[in-house]
């Protein structure tokens, strides 16, 4: 994500841009190198080198680019790939919150707060009858469930004797 948030530097773009057009050899990254030095220069400041002569090869340089497509110089296939990857990610993502949007919910909800205490989501909700009566052990209850296909199935209770009671 970090490549994508900052500029590429004119080196690196020089370099491949030379590296896809030799007939520049070398004029172009050399002539970006000298810019910092020609803007010193040209503001009275000693720079060490010939005004004239850094002038003239970005002229020259200039002059031999000027038909050249730098777009075309620059791969953009890892951006490409990048982009359809995420897209395959979102429409993914997308078709999830579509079909169970609760069980979504519910995952955001875990993923915001690690540490609370949220229970998974479960396609298979159940409800006991007396609802908020406290039942003896062993005591008889009436109960349901429902799957994702809406079907009603029996409840299956294990009971302290180890055998299974099934309303």
């Amino acid at each position: 994500m970090r490549p994508l948030l900052h500029p590429l530097p004119d080196k690196i773009l020089a370099a491949d841009v030379e590296r896809h057009y030799p007939a520049l050899g070398e004029r172009l990254l050399t002539t970006v190198d000298l810019m910092p030095s020609l803007a010193g220069a040209s503001s009275g400041s000693a720079s060490g080198f010939s005004l004239s002569l850094a002038s003239s090869l970005a002229e020259e340089t200039r002059r031999v680019s000027a038909e050249l497509d730098f777009r075309r110089a620059v791969n953009l296939r890892p951006l490409r790939a990048g982009a359809l990857a995420f897209a395959c990610v979102l429409v993914i993502l997308l078709v999830e919150i579509a079909l169970s949007p609760q069980a979504f919910g519910i995952w955001l909800q875990r993923m915001a707060h690690p540490s609370a205490d949220i229970a998974p989501y479960a396609s298979t909700r159940v409800w006991v009858k007396p609802g908020a009566d406290i039942l003896p052990r062993g005591e008889a209850f009436d109960g349901h469930h429902r799957h994702r296909r809406r079907a009603r199935r029996p409840l299956h209770a294990a009971l302290p004797s180890g055998r299974r009671q099934s309303q």
